[in-house]
């Protein structure tokens, strides 16, 4: 058998290793015969040009519609597409490309496909100003409104932007502001689907570390801004009213908790259920609000990463919707000693269908990283999924993005 450095008999021990890991990770878990039937097959949404890197980069669904962007980084710079599918993930339409130089994508689907937006970075200026610009969608096709996030005149290097639905007709926009030392914390709530014309509400939320991610929720009544301060996970509420004006109240910013460790944070929320879920140590991580973030439940491990050799886990992405909640994250463990450097990605997919009491979890060898959101089927809400190869060894000459939901 063919061995690369005479590395097999060390790398046939790590893969034990790792086995074995895996085999530690420690949660509750409870039948559902929604997932008794498998996955559906898998698609292939996107095959990138030869030498292009894909990376998904986020998923959103409203009823049976889904949308999926992703970036393909290429010897002409970065791109960022979009693909939706208005029939619960059996077909998709065209491929968009969402422009130059749009980067870091994120989106949200509002009022099916008559209404969504998405999210990017642009260049608009130079390389050194980097602006976030949001398109408000109105058709399938594409089609519709577009503004920038502040005003016009704004000089400013923007990072990580994430969005989220305020209701069906409202949206809700943050980011990382690195033109100004330290870097701060932005978000923007337009009023009514507008972009810039008053009302609008915007706020500054403080300092907060780019690399340790910020993520945004919201639901017709509210909005939830997470993100970190040094050591602190910090967590911002705002109130939308109900009145004809639909007023934005700020309350009270406060540290859910402090860990050296954390990062990577997404939040999801439903009704007046919030998830957040997060990296701290090697593990994945929850906790859950049921008054609209007021407290949160203490902390569940929901991927057990051990600290052992070059071994981590952590959470890509969430999603909820009444009482089912749909986590997706990564195991790896890499073996930097090889030639060349290589590393094992196990995708755990876990659900709950009775409010995060116990979870039940899927295991898939990737080839990178894996995303997914909660879409209608059937009368019920089941996971969709979407992953890409960005961490193959070696790198595939065509890159693929693929795409399955579990049946009902």
């Amino acid at each position: 058998m063919f061995t690369r450095s005479g590395t097999f008999p060390i790398r046939r021990a790590r893969r034990a290793t790792l086995g074995a890991l895996i085999a530690m990770v420690a949660i509750a878990t409870a039948a559902s015969p929604s997932l008794a039937g498998g996955f559906s097959p898998t698609k292939v949404l996107r095959t990138a040009p030869a030498g292009a890197d894909l990376e998904v980069r986020d998923i959103a669904t409203f009823a049976d519609d889904i949308a999926v962007v992703w970036e393909e980084d290429r010897a002409a710079g970065r791109k960022s597409f979009l693909r939706i599918s208005q029939d619960g993930g059996s077909s998709f339409g065209p491929i968009k490309d969402l422009g130059a130089d749009a980067q870091e994508p994120q989106v949200d689907v509002c009022d099916r496909f008559e209404r969504f937006a998405y999210v990017i970075g642009t260049y608009p200026t130079g390389p050194e100003t980097r602006d976030v610009s949001l398109r408000l969608v109105h058709t399938a096709n594409g089609s519709g409104g577009g503004g920038q996030f502040g005003r016009p005149d704004d000089e400013r290097i923007a990072r990580s932007p994430d969005v989220a639905c305020v209701g069906r007709v409202r949206l809700a926009g943050a980011w990382f502001d690195e033109s100004t030392s330290p870097t701060r914390v932005q978000v923007q709530i337009p009023s009514k689907g507008e972009f810039e014309p008053v009302p609008y509400f915007a706020a500054n939320l403080g300092r907060g570390e780019v690399s340790r991610g910020l993520s945004v929720a919201a639901t017709p009544h509210a909005v939830y801004v997470t993100w970190m301060r040094g050591d602190e996970v910090r967590f911002k509420r705002f109130s939308i009213g109900s009145d004809a004006d639909a007023t934005v109240t700020p309350h009270p910013t406060v540290t859910l908790f402090e860990n050296p460790s954390a990062g990577r944070l997404r939040l999801a929320a439903s009704g007046d259920r919030v998830a957040l879920v997060y990296q701290a140590r090697n593990d994945a991580r929850i906790r859950i609000s049921d008054d609209g973030g007021l407290t949160f439940s203490s902390a569940q491990t929901l991927i057990d990463g051990p600290s052992v050799g070059e071994a981590t886990a952590y959470p890509t992405s969430v999603d909820m919707r009444g009482s089912r909640i749909l986590v997706n994250g990564l195991y790896r463990i890499s073996f930097p000693g090889e030639i060349p450097p290589d590393e094992d990605i196990t995708a755990h997919t876990l659900f709950s269908t009775n409010g995060g009491d116990t979870f039940e979890r899927s295991t898939a060898m990737r080839q990178g990283i894996q995303i997914g959101a909660l879409v209608r089927s059937g009368g019920i809400q089941i996971p969709a999924e979407a992953w890409d190869q960005s961490a193959k060894v070696p790198q595939p000459m065509h890159q693929k993005l693929r795409f399955r939901t579990w049946p009902p």
